[in-house]
Parts: structure tokens; C-alpha cells; sequence
């Protein structure tokens, strides 16, 4: 309600998890309802619960269906947009004829006090997160967003196995994002840590078979919860043995 850009210009796509909760699927349309005299809003629902990344394909897979959408941003459980977000992206759109495939608003407001490593790795890889981008949609397309990386770590992964498709990438240094703690979001709702960890660990591999040592050591550091994934990622790849493991060994030794 607080974007300055144009709400007849929006258009809202929400995709329901198929919850588990009895009424929650209702309870979302209710809420919907409400706002549909503001903007132009479509609820789809998967068939089953797939979790959050996965719903996030399931989300881009819908949008495709839609006409004339040729930008999007995604909005999940612990992100904010500034009121300008859209207005400074198409800004940068219009002055250069509209030639960027991603514009990212760079800088991050954190709401949230919290360590400063922590602050200055976020900082450090937001321009290869998902987050805080207006896309375009005929460049997604082409990306390779696939069920085999959309897992805890998708965001960083799906840079890196897209870094080599051809993109305009334009960096809008102001802070047009906000990270909110939301005890909804995937980090906080997903307990299962082990799982998680193996998630990291899987994606980690394939970087480090590209002997990425640098980009490794930057998707190590990015996770709040190192401590516990540093013991059981070496745990990993030294049962991996060989070179994958001198690999791993090599990429924590990484000046960043």
C-alpha cells in the first residue's frame, strides 16, 4: 500500500503452499479479498505442500501464464520493499531504453541488530541473491531454475549456474530493501537443520568441482548458522575423500 508506484501498474501473484492448516487457504482469500479494490491480485494453489523454494518455481511458472508481465520482483515472508523500490528501477529502465535485465537495489536495510561478520558477508553477496531485483521476465526465462538447486541455498545457486547466461545487470546503490526477522520465513519455519546443512553441502559440491574456491568461501560464510555447518560440511566432503576434500580445505583457507 505504500509503493509509490502506480498500484493500476500492479499486479499481485500469490502462490498458496497447499497448507496443511485447516481454513488457511480461506483465510488467505479473505485477506485477498480486502485488497482487491487496491490491486489486481491472483491466488493460485499447488496440489501439494513443496516447500518454500519449490513454490517459488511454482510461483514463476504461474507468472508465465499471465499476460503482459514484462518485470516482477519476488516478496517473501521476511522482505520489504521501499515505497520507491519500482519508481527507481524503471527509472534507471527508461534512461537507458530499457536495456537491463535486472536492476538490484544493492544497498540492504536490516531490521534486525546483528553481528557485524554476518552484516558485512550479507553485504558482500547480495548482488548473487534472488532478493531486492526487478526482473525481466524474457531473461528469467531463459535461466535455469531448476527443482535440483531450489532448495535452502537456491538463491546463491541460482547466480551462480546463471552467471554465465548473458545478462545487463545495473546496481542501484540505495537502500530500496529491507531484511525483516520474520519467524515465518524459510530459515526460521524449517527446523529440520541436518537437512538444511546436506542442502548446503550438495550445492557446495558443484561449486567446488568448478574449483570456485572464492565464490565457495563467500556461499560458506552467508548462512547464520556456520558454527554448526563448518563441523558437519567437513564431516561431508571428508567422507567425499580425495579431491573434493582438499577442494573444501583449500576454499576455507579464501581471503575474502
Amino acid at each position: 500500500m505504500k509503493l509509490k508506484y502506480p498500484h493500476k501498474l500492479l499486479k499481485i501473484i500469490i502462490c498458496d503452499d497447499c497448507s496443511c492448516i485447516e481454513g488457511e487457504y480461506e483465510k488467505l482469500n479473505e485477506i485477498v479479498q480486502e485488497y482487491r479494490k487496491h490491486f489486481d491480485i491472483t491466488v493460485y494453489q499447488n496440489k501439494t505442500n513443496v516447500g518454500s523454494a519449490l513454490n517459488r518455481a511454482a510461483l514463476f511458472n504461474h507468472l508465465l501464464k499471465e499476460k503482459d508481465i514484462e518485470y516482477f520482483t519476488y516478496v517473501d515472508a521476511d522482505d520489504e520493499l521501499k515505497p520507491k523500490f519500482f519508481n527507481c528501477c524503471f527509472d534507471v529502465q527508461i534512461k537507458n531504453d530499457y536495456k537491463y535485465d535486472v536492476v538490484c537495489a544493492f544497498k540492504i536495510k536490516i531490521k534486525k541488530q546483528l553481528p557485524i561478520k554476518i552484516i558485512h558477508n550479507l553485504l558482500n553477496v547480495d548482488v548473487f541473491t534472488m532478493w531486492a531485483k526487478l526482473y525481466k521476465t524474457s531473461w528469467y526465462a531463459q535461466t535455469n531454475y531448476t527443482e535440483k538447486y531450489a532448495n535452502n541455498a537456491e538463491d546463491l545457486m541460482f547466480w551462480y549456474k546463471n552467471m554465465n547466461i548473458e545478462k545487463k545487470l545495473f546496481i542501484i546503490r540505495k537502500k530500496l530493501y529491507i531484511w525483516v526477522n520474520n519467524h515465518n520465513s524459510m530459515t526460521r519455519v524449517n527446523n529440520n537443520l541436518d537437512k538444511r546443512i546436506l542442502d548446503l553441502c550438495i550445492n557446495g559440491e558443484i561449486i567446488l568441482n568448478d574449483k570456485n574456491y572464492y565464490f565457495f568461501k563467500l556461499y560458506f560464510l552467508h548462512h547464520d548458522f556456520v558454527k554448526h555447518f563448518q563441523s558437519k560440511a567437513t564431516n561431508y566432503f571428508q567422507s567425499k575423500g580425495g579431491e573434493i576434500y582438499e577442494d573444501f580445505k583449500k576454499a576455507l583457507d579464501m581471503t575474502i
